[in-house]
């Protein structure tokens, strides 16, 4: 084999092996357990399982049931849902990331409960801050959220500058594409987001089986913080998170430096005497 070749076919192999994404799936109260779709869940029964900012971080396996250096903590008002109500119609099931087995709902546990905010007066709120994620790391994050209530309605929103600023969701349809406007109350997700307008835990979860999504990231020094708030103070209001989906495209730099010092090694190695 040409020496000048083998660096090459390494740095070519590197990059595609530093580009290759990483899933994290979390589920965000289930105590009865029930069936999720393929893959690890991160399962968290009560909020007292989810460290909070600054005493800890809960650190997160990826969906292959693998360790990583992903963690996170939280921090706001999260409460515990015992309830079983409704999430959606299980004849129609939702998104293939949460639910599976169309017609059926038979895998649907982490489309199921969830930690709420509080139905206490005055709008409360819950942020979640995502660590071990590198400079240059692309994250695309999908939430869930459903319940057939008129009261849990919620503005969610994602940071990458620490707090100083944040930006809303986009509502995706069941099927991932974007959801068009409504005749009979007149929202449409196509020009506004989660930020501006209130994602509805009945009309947009358990009756349209929409989710919503973020897509390429692109992670600087501070990380990723997500937040989800009450869209109204008042009493008996709350809103809540079910389930979340991270994809990580990890920054390739790292990778290809050291293939690139390996190549450097192969090209100029001694020759034998």
């Amino acid at each position: 084999m040409n020496k000048h070749f083998l660096p090459f076919l390494l740095l070519i192999t590197g990059l595609g092996c530093a580009r290759a994404s990483t899933t994290f799936l979390i589920d965000f109260n289930d105590p009865a357990g029930d069936a999720r779709p393929s893959g690890f869940w991160n399962e968290y029964d009560d909020p007292t399982n989810i460290a909070t900012t600054g005493i800890g971080t809960t650190a997160l396996r990826d969906s292959e049931d693998n360790a990583s250096a992903l963690s996170f903590s939280k921090e706001g008002t999260m409460t515990n849902s015992t309830s079983t109500g409704t999430v959606f119609d299980s004849s129609k099931v939702g998104p293939s990331w949460v639910t599976t087995d169309e017609g059926s709902g038979t895998k649907i546990g982490a489309a199921g409960d969830y930690f709420f905010t509080s139905t206490s007066l005055g709008a409360q709120s819950f942020t979640l801050t995502f660590s071990g994620l590198n400079s240059g790391d692309t994250v695309s994050v999908d939430l869930w959220f459903s319940r057939d209530s008129d009261n849990g309605n919620g503005l969610y929103t994602y940071s990458l500058d620490n707090g100083s600023s944040w930006q809303g969701f986009n509502v995706l349809e069941k099927d991932g594409l974007a959801s068009t406007a409504e005749a009979t109350t007149g929202v449409d997700w196509n020009t506004t987001d989660t930020s501006a307008h209130a994602f509805r835990g009945k009309i947009d979860g358990y009756t349209g089986l929409r989710y919503m999504n973020i897509s390429s990231l692109n992670i600087a020094n501070d990380g990723l913080l997500l937040k989800v708030s009450d869209a109204s103070a008042a009493d008996g209001k709350w809103t809540a998170l079910a389930a979340t989906r991270l994809i990580v495209i990890p920054e390739p730099s790292s990778v290809l430096l050291l293939l690139g010092g390996i190549s450097l090694l192969v090209i100029f190695r001694p020759r034998r005497a």
